[in-house]
């Protein structure tokens, strides 16, 4: 298997989104996509006593919501260590796997029977718009595109990945947030406040200078832009299988 994610970098750039998050006071989408996740909980009547977290730390704030669901309770003990894990949250963890079938894999078998997974991830349509003033820029620029921007899994790859690895009843549904920003810059800075910069193992040689970067935001503006905004397509992918 060829390794596309340095997983240390990915770890790096989620510590330092929780600083940048802290001192800012703002998350971006990222505490609306945790809310969203947690809402997928609403309308299952079983109980949950052994939860696990994944993927960025939004544990707490997720904790304090989840403690208001009456199908929640929390042991004292480390579930983890006891083999009864019967709920795995996974946020943003996903589409930065080297090998997605198997993270899914491994989620559910940590499950206790009768457990639940529920993720989200970003996916399929995230960044289009960025994604192809870059690919067409570069053309221009270099006379080829590099790996820039993640590779996305599809909502339609979503949900063969939760029945290959297993998972009973897999349900994957999509909602898209679209922002909007003054320039290309701006949208770079909420990149890093997220933790989703770029993290290849190998990243493209060829560096992109300031000019680049005033000519990509011309471009985004030129070819997406609307009322000297330019608009940024999040697409948000939640997947939910239970183990027999």
């Amino acid at each position: 298997m060829t390794l596309l994610f340095d997983a240390q970098q990915v770890a790096m750039h989620e510590q330092r989104a929780i600083r940048t998050i802290t001192h800012l006071g703002d998350d971006v989408i990222l505490s609306e996509l945790a809310n969203r996740l947690l809402d997928r909980l609403q309308d299952i009547r079983v109980s949950f006593d052994c939860i696990q977290w994944e993927g960025f730390p939004y544990k707490a704030l997720c904790e304090a919501k989840l403690r208001t669901f009456p199908t929640i309770s929390f042991h004292d003990n480390n579930c983890e260590d006891n083999h009864k894990i019967n709920l795995i949250l996974s946020f943003l963890s996903l589409h930065w796997a080297n090998d997605p079938l198997n993270f899914l894999m491994d989620a559910k078998a940590k499950l206790t029977s009768g457990g639940l997974f529920i993720g989200v991830f970003l996916g399929g349509d995230t960044l289009i718009e960025l994604r192809r003033s870059m690919l067409d820029l570069e053309i221009e620029y270099f006379g080829g595109a590099s790996l820039r921007v993640s590779p996305m899994i599809t909502p339609y790859d979503g949900a063969a990945l939760m029945q290959k690895a297993g998972f009973a009843l897999p349900v994957v549904d999509v909602q898209k947030i679209t922002l909007t920003y003054s320039h290309v810059f701006a949208l770079v800075h909420d990149l890093r406040t997220m933790g989703q910069s770029a993290s290849f193992l190998e990243p493209s040689t060829q560096r992109l200078n300031r000019q680049f970067w005033i000519d990509l935001n011309d471009r985004y503006m030129r070819d997406f832009g609307e009322q000297e905004r330019i608009p940024v397509t999040f697409e948000a992918i939640f997947v939910l299988g239970w183990k027999d």
